[in-house]
């Protein structure tokens, strides 16, 4: 049975999902339409390693500065340096070693040969009355035999600290290990994203909720971007709370909340769900607002009236109208979420104004 508990997450959670996805199943580019979503995902993948390497660019010279030094560290310096953190102190600690191997080696192929010559003459010696040899050579065999043990032991004596040396390296270079991903996961920010069938999932946890406000948002309006820019209409909700999520598996109330208030959307573009609303400290979103990645507003919901947040995609205005003009007819299932859509670009874009 699979421990679910150690995949648990607390964070933001986003379902976007494609208007008009089932006409694009049914027609001829289907596949075009896939391989377009795919592509998209791939995108913002990217962006997710772009602000990650923005992270470690600021974490590297701030609170992680006495790993990295003063000069802070780029996205491929970090994993350089993890590859570094894991296996340099290994390379210590064979150099800091092998000089001990070497004289043990040595202390071990001289005296075991010796001891074993010295003891076979010295039997012979005691069991042969004839060799008349005195007892002053005895007695220096019997030396010989003594030293070589001596030296023996010392081998083994070596050996035992060289082996006791490696472990407390070892142990050293664990703790080392251990307290820098402890100390990086304090602060670092952790975002991903899923595409199951017509649907994007955005998930991101971390320890600093306005460091994970502003990503998280971020990435969402740069989605919104991406797939105006390729001509498909998205509409979505953002959650906040306690999911799972390991693979293609997604479960927990934060995974809830999203899935039940995406499709209510009656406009393009993602809003914050009340969960996510009453779980935001207002203050943590203040850098949101001051960049206009969100702003405050009333989505168009199915029969619900809401006040909260709304990712701001009104740089993409040109894109929703070059969409829109292509469009034969506008049937009556979609024009209120056409007429929303334009309707709040253009109130967003006032506002820009301003």
């Amino acid at each position: 049975m699979i421990d679910t508990t150690k995949g648990i997450r607390k964070g933001y959670v986003t379902f976007a999902d494609i208007l008009g996805w089932k006409g694009k199943w049914r027609e001829k580019e289907m596949a075009e339409a896939v391989s377009t979503l795919i592509d998209i995902e791939k995108e913002i993948k990217k962006s997710i390693r772009k602000a990650e390497n923005e992270q470690i660019i600021e974490l590297s010279k701030g609170v992680l500065s006495k790993y990295f030094g003063d000069e802070g560290y780029n996205y491929s310096e970090y994993h350089k340096f993890l590859y570094d953190l894991k296996s340099t102190k290994y390379f210590e600690i064979e150099k800091k070693i092998s000089s001990t191997k070497a004289k043990i080696d040595e202390l071990y192929k001289n005296n075991d040969e010796r001891l074993k010559k010295a003891n076979e003459y010295l039997a012979k010696l005691e069991s042969d009355t004839k060799t008349g040899e005195s007892q002053e050579n005895k007695d220096e065999i019997k030396k010989i035999i003594e030293e070589s043990k001596a030296s023996l032991d010392q081998a083994d004596e070596l050996s035992k600290k060289s082996v006791f040396a490696y472990e407390e390296l070892y142990a050293e270079q664990v703790r080392y290990q251990k307290e820098f991903e402890e100390d990086f996961f304090n602060v670092r920010i952790n975002l991903d994203i899923k595409l199951i069938s017509d649907t994007f999932i955005l998930t991101s946890h971390g320890k600093d909720p306005k460091l994970e406000a502003y990503y998280h948002t971020k990435i969402l309006q740069q989605l919104i971007g991406l797939c105006l820019k390729n001509e498909m209409l998205v509409r979505g909700a953002t959650s906040y709370g306690e999911y799972y999520g390991m693979d293609m598996v997604f479960i927990g109330p934060a995974i809830d909340d999203a899935a039940s208030w995406h499709e209510l959307g009656e406009e393009i573009g993602v809003f914050f769900t009340p969960k996510a609303l009453l779980s935001t400290d207002e203050n943590n979103l203040q850098i949101c607002l001051d960049e206009r990645i969100i702003n405050h507003a009333q989505p168009k919901l199915k029969g619900i009236r809401l006040n909260s947040y709304i990712i701001n995609w009104s740089s993409n205005y040109d894109d929703f109208i070059q969409i829109i003009k292509k469009y034969d007819t506008i049937s009556p299932e979609i024009s209120s979420k056409i007429l929303n859509s334009k309707k709040r670009s253009e109130e967003l874009l006032k506002e820009i104004k301003r």
